[in-house]
């Protein structure tokens, strides 16, 4: 069987004290973690790396969790999916619901447990990568159906505009209009 590669995490808190016991649940074989202590630095950090998973804390000094969280979504596409679970003392259902209005996948209670925070995040990064698997394979499966190059005005209009613009609109049929397609 084949080594796996760690999985990076990062987690985001300014009490030093706390980012030291998240790392010390994560840090083994499973997981590779890198600690920072505010919004701004965990930018940076992101814009030249990828992570499977981040760990932000909601309240911190200059860039909040959540304000974090909004500028990350809308930085690039290659966060789309990354699983973002919040720790927070806050949890009412207001504090829940922001956390998930920012892009949040789960918000959870500081002090959180170590099998609780190992569950959620296992689940969160499993479902992540289920949903880019699932992307992938309509992707191929698509780019499958235009590679014929054989698309016309009576192909299906999704097909169709799609060859259209990538400049392979000609005589034919979609598969997908063609019998067992």
């Amino acid at each position: 069987m084949g080594k796996r590669n760690k999985i990076d995490v990062l987690v985001i808190d300014d009490d030093p004290v706390f980012a030291s016991i998240i790392r010390g649940y994560l840090d083994g074989p499973v997981y590779r973690v890198s600690v920072t202590s505010d919004g701004k630095k965990a930018l940076e950090i992101c814009s030249k790396n990828q992570f499977g998973a981040i760990i932000a804390d909601v309240v911190m000094p200059g860039i909040t969790g959540l304000e974090f969280v909004r500028m990350l979504r809308g930085l690039s596409d290659d966060f789309t999916t990354t699983p973002i679970i919040f720790l927070s003392a806050n949890v009412k259902d207001t504090d829940l619901h922001l956390g998930r209005e920012a892009g949040g996948d789960e918000y959870l209670k500081k002090p959180v447990s170590k099998k609780i925070l190992l569950s959620v995040l296992s689940h969160r990064i499993e479902r992540a990568d289920q949903i880019v698997k699932a992307a992938e394979a309509k992707l191929y499966k698509f780019y499958q159906k235009i590679s014929c190059r054989t698309f016309s005005s009576t192909c299906c209009p999704r097909c169709f505009f799609y060859a259209q613009h990538q400049g392979a609109a000609s005589q034919g049929t979609c598969p997908e209009m063609r019998p067992g397609g």
